[in-house]
Formats: structure tokens, C-alpha cells, sequence
């Protein structure tokens, strides 16, 4: 039998905010997803990059013609560090959480209202699959 492959989704909790970082096939190779879950219940995500990270996309996306062939670079709740490891976002997201920015830096996600509960008002506008209801972040 051959060795079992790393979980790609590495969760840490301090402080009582709970961050799950998804690695993907390499790990920290060119974005590392984040959902953060607060003590209040709140859920918010986001993508993390490095400034190296962001100019390989876009030199790839020369040669393969996206984004007008890598005239710009875009992400939706991008997070740009110098260097994207554990400890690193583990500290950003403490410190957005702390000062009160993670509704500024990322995308909030709202639970859908229960089946029949026609009093529950879900903010958000978009509809996004697995139960949640999206808002853009201010």
C-alpha cells in the first residue's frame, strides 16, 4: 500500500477563532484558502497570496492569454503576505479578528434561514451552493 496523502485542509483554533486553511495538492504553492469561524458564530473567507505568488499567475496567464494575457490579477478577498506559511495567517487572521477587520478583508457567509422560518431575514445577494448565503464585504 502507498503512503496516505497529506489532508489538504489544516485547522487551527486560538483564542476561540477557529481558521481552516486549505493547501491544495502542494502546499502553500501559489494561494492558500481560508475560512475563519469566529466565537460569535460568524464566517468569513478569503485567499491568501505573496506578492512572488501573484506575479507567477500573472506570467502564466501571459502565455495562456487570461486576464487579457496577465495584464492584471484579480481574486475575490485576496490577503497579500510576505510569506504564506501556517504561522503567518494564523497571525493575520487573529490580528484582523482583534481589530475588528475581518467584515472589511473578507467575505462574510450567513446561514440560510431554516425551512418554513419565513420571519428569518438572511442578508446577502448571492446564492452560493452547500447552504450559505454570500454578502460582499464593505
Amino acid at each position: 500500500m502507498g503512503e496516505l496523502a497529506p489532508d489538504p485542509i489544516r485547522t487551527v483554533t486560538m483564542d476561540g477563532v477557529r481558521i481552516s486553511m486549505i493547501l491544495g495538492t502542494e502546499e502553500f504553492s501559489l494561494a492558500v484558502d481560508v475560512t475563519v469561524h469566529t466565537p460569535a458564530g460568524e464566517v468569513f473567507h478569503c485567499t491568501f497570496f505573496t506578492p512572488d505568488q501573484v506575479q507567477a499567475i500573472m506570467r502564466a496567464h501571459e502565455v495562456s492569454g487570461e486576464t487579457l494575457s496577465g495584464t492584471y490579477f484579480w481574486a475575490a478577498n485576496p490577503i497579500v503576505v510576505n510569506r504564506l506559511d501556517e504561522g503567518t495567517i494564523v497571525a493575520v487572521v487573529l490580528d484582523l479578528w482583534r481589530e475588528g477587520q475581518l467584515p472589511h478583508a473578507m467575505l462574510q457567509s450567513f446561514p440560510e434561514a431554516a425551512a418554513g422560518d419565513e420571519d428569518v431575514e438572511v442578508p446577502g445577494d448571492d446564492d452560493v451552493p452547500g447552504g450559505t448565503s454570500v454578502a460582499r464585504a464593505t
